[in-house]
């Protein structure tokens, strides 16, 4: 356990202990950011609440009874507040902070502790990403509170394990169920538990100022670190301080960028047509249990068709589709975006049904299978032509009409792009299995992981995205998309366009369900990037000739970028080349059920593993391997009390709470807090909705079947 190297300090409104050695050091920190007239603290801070959720007289209530700020490894901290508010002023008043000189502050999880101070500042400006999730919020006072869990994508207990130096972070030391209040004595494992938190953060925010070379340079988000790399390939090219290779890439790939515009009109159906991963399961299994099946899993799915497909690379061209021979032409040429009606439109693969209703925006007499559509007299949605060629595989109709059509020029994404991809995917299989002198995974294995997963992320990135306002309430505003669109088009440093994400998901579900189509009767649930299916030897001809295919198609994208065909299936740590969008299997469960998209479990040889949206893996997981008997405990009807699940509902507390309480111990207290989260254990329910069981049953009547 990392130990405190100071004292920790107690403040409770009184003068700082080390106050002036404290100013005098943090004065030194300050360094000018860039050429702006703009001044940061160089150094890591961080801070974090303790907080006591109850009920009074049947009103939920939250108050805080503890914080702590570390100044790396030196920790105050005070019970109230008043005492934060008053330590904060000093730092602020001594510091000369203002909107030029600002003292950063993180904190693990920010959309919780400013929903407690929102009301107890006056804020200069507040970023979110939506309301309440808030990724910094900065004081008039030059006080800026930045959020280190959007930062690194990590739990305090993920991050604490993977600095260079690991820090625990302490579990069952706090005992969220007491009453705890400012005047309650506090244990010394209690306190070690919070001090534990902020020294985890401070560490990982020292060790990204050394990578960045400052504190201001930190991306705000996880995949900023890849879209900042990404840019500058770019943009710039691999030798960025060469200023005429600079000015040669960069002329030439804004160049391409000034031919990739959009219109509103068009990005509107870009927006119809976004889907994201295929997850589902075949109907005829569906609460079954079943014996010995297998899991094939797609390597790096987004990232492949990234580099391995085609996708629109010119201006989106508006025309008339005539006939269906001009249609068919187009769509075998050209990526292509358009409306299209279905009439009497039913599908022919019984085991699966691939459209989803939420994308479809004229349905008459759906029936649906789960949210998927199985048939439906009209259905009216946006799609490419990847997603058409896909649906003529699994529906029939009687015939369709055309509408908006759009074509792109075809071709592969620019090089510094696949470059990037290549360089990641490299980067992650040559570190992965490869530990420190301590055995603990290398820091730059995780980091490369993660920015291969983020390259995908940064392309859908939506551009007329809702701002999101605070004033001391929060605010929707809808921006003006014509404007917002222009400025998308005008921008002089844009290396991405929006279509690009649209199609890599196309192409990926395209792949998935190659798979599934192949597997027939024997698929049995699909997520994303994998399949389950059941009589392996069945299908070992299709995946052996799947992967043989992908590979061919990434040798002919690599040769039209001049890379190297090595960087497709680069060499891990024990020496076994792995190519990158090839299918993996990854064993043969003893026992299988699910019970729909996001519900299964599985007997593996290590143990039962269960996966369900809104339960907590680790406690609620646990609780139903627990079972006497898991796989028949686990039906339509499972119930887990709210002690076993790990879930917890968070209220928004936004009226002042005040009255008086108890303590665990005895102590009565006057609480008054301005607002606040209030958390409680909540029980977990498995339910299908009535339609969707009676088309399990086959008892379908004609109602709707979600």
């Amino acid at each position: 356990m990392k130990q405190c190297k100071t004292p920790v300090q107690i403040f409770n409104g009184r003068e700082i202990i080390g106050h002036d050695d404290l100013i005098e050091f943090l004065n030194n920190q300050f360094i000018r950011r860039g050429k702006r007239k703009v001044y940061y603290c160089n150094y890591p801070i961080s801070f974090d609440i303790e907080t006591s959720s109850f009920y009074d007289q049947g009103d939920k209530v939250v108050i805080t009874y503890l914080w702590c700020v570390a100044v790396y490894d030196q920790i105050y901290y005070g019970r109230t507040w008043q005492d934060f508010m008053y330590f904060m002023k000093v730092l602020s008043d001594d510091l000369q902070l203002n909107d030029k000189r600002i003292l950063v502050i993180y904190v693990h999880n920010l959309s919780y502790e400013f929903q407690f101070m929102r009301k107890l500042y006056d804020w200069d400006k507040v970023f979110a990403l939506s309301e309440r999730k808030v990724i910094y919020a900065r004081t008039v006072t030059g006080i800026e509170f930045r959020c280190s869990y959007l930062q690194s994508n990590s739990n305090l207990a993920m991050l604490g394990d993977k600095l260079r130096n690991p820090i625990p972070k302490l579990v069952g030391d706090l005992d969220y169920n007491i009453l705890h209040t400012p005047d309650t004595p506090l244990t010394d494992q209690e306190l070690q538990y919070a001090y534990n938190d902020v020294l985890i953060v401070t560490q990982y925010i020292k060790e990204c100022i050394e990578d960045e070379g400052n504190i201001y340079s930190i991306p705000m988000t996880k995949t900023g670190y890849v879209r900042r790399y990404m840019k500058t390939a770019c943009l710039y090219g691999d030798h960025p301080e060469d200023p005429y290779e600079r000015l040669d890439q960069y002329l030439r790939y804004t160049g391409l960028m000034k031919h990739l515009t959009l219109s509103t009109h068009e990005y509107m159906m870009l927006k119809r047509a976004f889907v994201g991963g295929f997850t589902h399961a075949n109907i005829f299994y569906v609460g079954k249990t079943l014996n010995n099946v297998t899991s094939q899993d797609l390597t790096s799915s987004y990232p492949t068709v990234m580099v391995a497909d085609l996708f629109p690379m010119g201006k989106g061209k508006r025309v008339t589709i005539e006939n269906e021979d001009v249609f068919k032409k187009y769509i075998h040429k050209y990526c292509c975006l358009f409306d299209i009606k279905f009439y009497n439109i039913r599908n022919t693969f019984l085991n699966e049904a691939i459209i989803s209703s939420s994308k479809c925006y004229e349905l008459v007499n759906p029936v649906k299978n789960n949210g998927r559509i199985e048939s439906a007299d009209i259905l009216l949605t946006t799609i490419t032509e990847q997603d058409f060629f896909t649906i003529s595989k699994f529906y029939e109709w009687d015939h369709y009409e055309i509408g908006d059509f759009y074509i792109y020029r075809r071709g592969y994404l620019p090089t510094p792009i696949v470059r990037t991809i290549l360089d990641f995917y490299k980067a992650k299989t040559e570190l992965k299995g490869l530990t420190d002198e301590d055995g603990h995974e290398l820091k730059e294995y995780s980091m490369k992981k993660e920015m291969l997963n983020s390259c995908y992320g940064m392309t859908v990135t939506d551009i007329c995205r809702n701002e999101i306002l605070y004033d001391g309430e929060w605010d929707t505003m809808t921006p003006d998309y014509d404007e917002v669109i222009e400025k998308y088009n005008t921008n002089h440093t844009r290396f991405l366009y929006y279509p690009w994400g649209v199609w890599v998901t196309a192409h990926a579900r395209r792949n998935i369900l190659e798979a599934i189509y192949e597997l027939g009767d024997d698929y049995v649930y699909s997520d994303t990037d994998s399949v389950k299916y059941l009589h392996e030897n069945d299908h070992e001809e299709f995946f052996t000739g799947y992967n043989t295919r992908i590979i061919e198609k990434l040798k002919k994208a690599v040769k039209y970028h001049g890379i190297p065909e090595a960087d497709i299936a680069p060499v891990n740590s024990k020496g076994s080349h792995k190519p990158m969008g090839v299918f993996t299997n990854e064993g043969t469960y003893k026992r299988f059920k699910t019970l729909g998209a996001k519900r299964y479990m599985y007997e593996g040889d290590h143990g039962i593993s269960i996966t369900v949206a809104g339960l907590g893996k680790k406690q609620g997981g646990q609780f139903v391997a627990d079972q006497a008997d898991p796989f028949e405990f686990f039906n339509n009807d499972m119930y887990i009390p709210a002690e076993n699940t790990g879930k917890l509902t968070h209220t928004y507390m936004d009226d002042i709470m005040e009255g008086d309480c108890v303590d665990y111990l005895g102590n009565k207290y006057h609480y008054k807090e301005y607002s606040g989260v209030h958390l409680s254990p909540c029980d977990f329910s498995l339910s299908m909705t009535e339609a969707f069981l009676r088309l399990l049953g086959g008892l379908y009547d004609g109602d709707e079947a979600e």
